[in-house]
């Protein structure tokens, strides 16, 4: 089962679940800053947002004065940017430590 779905079309499969012998990677901790907008701190520096542009939902990193995607793609609601998001952040991650 994917951990994404919906979103910008060809998106889906993009993000796939996580395996059962991959090593535990902690949620991202969502604060809500309101008008369906979120933000989680990244380990090192930085935040990922979830922003609101139009009725869709962007995912973004972000520190003072600079943003950039973080996931390209549209996302239709709040727990679909998290999924995302979350796995997204494993993938980057795991691609590092394993």
């Amino acid at each position: 089962m994917s951990a994404f779905e919906g979103g910008k079309e060809g998106a889906e499969g993009k993000w796939s679940a996580r395996t059962a012998d991959a090593p535990c990677i902690k949620p991202l901790l969502w604060e809500p800053l309101g008008m369906r907008q979120f933000k989680a701190k990244a380990p090192l520096f930085g935040n990922i947002r979830i922003e609101k542009w139009g009725s869709k939902l962007n995912v973004l990193w972000s520190v003072p004065g600079l943003c950039a995607s973080f996931i390209d793609g549209d996302f239709p609601d709040e727990d679909t940017a998290k999924a995302a998001a979350q796995t997204e952040f494993e993938r980057r991650i795991l691609e590092v430590v394993t």
